[in-house]
């Protein structure tokens, strides 16, 4: 039709409006808004956690620290249309952290020979595997 345009808003476009909606709605305190932002995030923040992870059980962990990390952490997002580089910025750093305590605990469980476990010795001096 002559003298008209049709609107070419992407879905694209679009859904990161909406994203930047929900987080300004978040920042004043809107619980429903920041729901619909876990609900969108929730499941691609599982799956790169768990790829840089390796570990279901630990990227179920993370995550959740992840979505406490960026409920604080909302009112001091600068700009809201910065959410999604945000929250995958503070998973990569929960995943960082979550590595870096694996790596302690390995080192703490350290094996033991056969030789350095005391037997069991009975009340005549033979262990308690011979008697």
């Amino acid at each position: 039709m002559p003298g008209t345009t049709p609107s070419t808003v992407d879905s694209a476009s679009l859904s990161r409006l909406e994203e930047t909606l929900w987080v300004m709605q978040a920042r004043q305190g809107d619980v429903a808004a920041f729901a619909r932002l876990l609900t969108r995030f929730e499941r691609p923040i599982l799956y790169y956690l768990n790829r840089c992870l390796g570990d279901p059980g630990a990227a179920l962990e993370a995550n959740q620290q992840v979505w406490l990390d960026a409920y604080r952490g909302l009112p001091r997002l600068a700009s809201p249309e910065a959410f999604r580089v945000w929250l995958y910025r503070i998973a990569r750093a929960q995943a960082a952290r979550a590595q870096r305590a694996a790596i302690v605990d390995r080192e703490r469980l350290v094996p033991l020979d056969e030789h350095d476990v005391p037997a069991d010795e009975g009340t005549d001096g033979e262990t308690a595997e011979t008697a």
